[in-house]
């Protein structure tokens, strides 16, 4: 079994063409933590890995990722965006730019080690996470800001140690309670994504759903799609995506304008009129609402 500087050494030789500038921190319950940076195109081999990694991007980029050979993300890349893998997945990868993250890895013995600390009785293998997605409210944003901070100014005394430690630890604790199976407090089923859907006729209505964010979609004109009642529809989507079928519309909107607001091209109208939005102002709106800024406040974000 390897270590997890060696897994981590592994990642790091894995890319393709340029070295990635790396600072490093392992705390006392065996996590590893890096601030990895490359200003050059890389691409990442698949492979499985035999620890738990979180990894949240810290600059615009833009990347194609597989998780366990399926196809997560393809296309732009905003600061938020992150992705992780439990051990025994695979992983491969693209990046069409440079990019700079925070990378949280955890072999299963630390895995363990920090479920205990939150009193998680579950085995190391019965957490699943979340494979990919964004912070739209910025807490993992700050706090992925603030290690890099620490990790790349901290100068090694017994407290600067100590706040990295908790730093880390807090990170996890996010992780665990928001975006894994156990979340809410007795292990429940993982979560859920699109990546994770067995129903063949939601993962049609999925596609069919990305391919028409311009238009204005109703619910009757999905369940239309399906040949399925209104009511029929609406339990699909709850035991497939754990919401209604008009709140997931919404949400796939948002996923999109995220990606979208990174092209710098692109004015905020052309966004809206693109994905559906009666009006730019609406866009705003809605935009605001899930994520707790308007789309030139977060386009802002995204180039500091």
């Amino acid at each position: 079994m390897r270590s997890i500087r060696q897994e981590a050494a592994l990642i790091d030789g894995m890319w393709s063409s340029h070295p990635i500038a790396a600072t490093s921190f392992e705390s006392a319950s065996g996590a590893l933590l890096r601030h990895c940076r490359s200003d050059d195109v890389e691409e990442i081999d698949g492979r499985r890995f035999d620890a738990m990694m979180f990894c949240l991007q810290l600059r615009p980029t833009s990347v194609t990722i597989w998780h366990n050979e399926r196809q997560v993300h393809a296309g732009p890349v905003p600061i938020g965006l992150w992705q992780a893998h439990a051990p025994g997945d695979s992983f491969r990868a693209a990046r069409g730019a440079g990019f700079e993250c925070i990378r949280l890895m955890l072999s299963n013995d630390a895995l363990a080690n920090n479920l205990r600390q939150f009193g998680c009785s579950a085995a190391a293998a019965q957490i699943e996470f979340a494979s990919v997605g964004h912070d739209s409210n910025g807490s993992l944003l700050a706090l992925s800001r603030e290690l890099r901070r620490a990790l790349l100014d901290g100068g090694g005394s017994a407290v600067e140690v100590a706040y990295i430690e908790s730093l880390a630890t807090t990170l996890f604790g996010h992780l665990l309670v928001h975006h894994s199976n156990r979340a809410g407090g007795a292990l429940s089923r993982p979560p859920r994504s699109a990546a994770r859907i067995e129903d063949r006729r939601l993962r049609q209505l999925i596609d069919y759903c990305d391919s028409r964010l311009g238009e204005s979609l109703s619910v009757a004109d999905l369940a239309a799609f399906l040949d399925l009642s209104v009511p029929h529809l609406t339990e699909l989507f709850r035991r497939g995506l754990g919401c209604s079928p008009y709140r997931w519309i919404m949400q796939r909107r948002i996923e999109h304008a995220r990606a979208m607001l990174a092209e710098r091209d692109r004015s905020i109208t052309d966004i809206a009129i693109a994905l559906g939005f009666a009006s730019s102002q609406h866009f705003a709106t809605v935009f605001r609402n899930a994520c707790g800024l308007t789309p030139s406040e977060y386009r802002k974000q995204l180039s500091s």
